[in-house]
């Protein structure tokens, strides 16, 4: 997981007449970056134990767009439902994607991003991101130059309301090594349609001998009073600093 600076956002549409919709060209690189949104803390001591959230933060795009009209692919399939958000990609091609897991039960392995490659305001073609652990569109990727067609949808800029339906970064006691006792804790992703909320590996260990202890991670800071073996007392001094945040999948997750 990285922190980096978001690059500039696209320019405002507007939403002319329909014209025709040109291939793109070549592949072309996305970057989506994401702003935390800190929420309150609770600053008393806490007792944890192994996945319990210590803070949480929201994850919002910069961005987002919504299409009026439902999203329908050339052979009939409902691809995106009218109104659904859509975070909007940082590329030259004016593309924007769905962020929000599938619900439970859902047959779905994809995001669905969907492309206004001669930027008349209208979607015109559609393309996939595969949903792996990490719960949300990754920062980097390509945009593809091959795309499936759909049915010509205008969509409108919406503004980054309270909805529940931006994921949540978490700070959690992710685990407890079995064999040295080291209690970790980690940055988590909680997408909320999931029932499971995948953490990068270990961010920091805490050890018996080094407590009690205080760290940081995102600007959040942690004060560790006590450990008894997987039960660690906890309490937050500060909660996360708003900033831009980039999500990229690596291997290890607990």
């Amino acid at each position: 997981m990285i922190l980096a600076l978001s690059a500039a956002l696209l320019a405002p549409t507007s939403i002319p007449a329909h014209a025709s919709a040109p291939a793109l060209e070549g592949k072309e690189s996305y970057v989506a970056i994401w702003v935390i949104d800190p929420q309150p803390i609770d600053s008393g001591t806490r007792m944890l134990h192994p996945h319990d959230v210590i803070a949480s933060a929201r994850l919002l795009p910069t961005r987002v767009v919504a299409a009026q009209a439902d999203v329908i692919s050339a052979d009939g399939t409902l691809l995106v439902p009218a109104g659904t958000l859509m975070m909007v990609l940082t590329s030259v091609t004016r593309v924007a994607c769905t962020f929000s897991f599938p619900p439970l039960g859902s047959t779905t392995k994809t995001f669905v991003c969907l492309t206004d490659a001669n930027g008349d305001g209208k979607f015109e073609s559609s393309f996939q991101l595969g949903i792996g652990k990490i719960g949300v569109p990754q920062s980097y990727g390509m945009i593809p130059r091959k795309q499936t067609p759909v049915q010509p949808v205008a969509y409108e800029q919406r503004s980054i309301g309270d909805e529940d339906v931006y994921p949540r970064l978490h700070i959690k006691y992710s685990h407890r090594d079995q064999i040295t006792g080291i209690a970790y804790v980690g940055v988590c992703i909680g997408n909320s349609p999931r029932k499971s909320e995948p953490c990068f590996d270990g961010y920091t260990g805490v050890k018996d001998q080094k407590v009690p202890m205080t760290f940081e991670i995102l600007g959040c800071k942690i004060e560790v009073l006590s450990k008894q073996d997987a039960v660690i007392a906890v309490r937050v001094l500060s909660p996360m600093v708003a900033r831009p945040f980039t999500a990229q999948e690596y291997t290890r997750f607990y």
